[in-house]
């Protein structure tokens, strides 16, 4: 028998959680239901770690963790996805894609050729969100 707490499990990715409204966005779900599981989806590791310890302490919600993901870089949104299926989470519910940039002195390139802005704030997230769909 499936008790109705496993059955309403979920994982939430939010990609540039670590501050902002990322961060408040990942406080706010993991409050709201303790059995959601949080993925921080953010570039640097020790800000999300920091951020994971930090919204466990606020939340009282055990199952929020980080997965390195850096959108400016196509490869690293292949290993986010690769090492997300391994960690064999409760079904995905749902992504939040907050994380972006914005370049206003220059161009700035992206790992693989693309203006920055466009690359992160677009390009980094349709191939994430694709790649899920799976």
């Amino acid at each position: 028998m499936i008790n109705q707490e496993s059955k309403n499990t979920k994982t939430i990715i939010i990609t540039g959680a670590n501050t902002g409204l990322g961060y408040e966005c990942a406080k706010n779900i993991a409050q709201d239901c303790k059995t959601n599981h949080i993925i921080l989806a953010c570039r640097n590791t020790q800000r999300a770690t920091e951020a994971v310890e930090s919204l466990i302490n606020e939340t009282g919600n055990p199952n929020i963790s980080s997965i390195e993901l850096d959108l400016s870089s196509l490869e690293s949104v292949r290993q986010f996805v690769n090492e997300f299926i391994k960690l064999n989470f409760p079904p995905l519910y749902a992504i939040v894609c907050n994380a972006g940039v914005q370049i206003v002195n220059g161009i700035q390139y992206t790992q693989d050729g693309f203006e920055m802005t466009f690359g992160v704030n677009h390009l980094g997230h349709f191939l994430l969100v694709n790649l899920l769909l799976g």
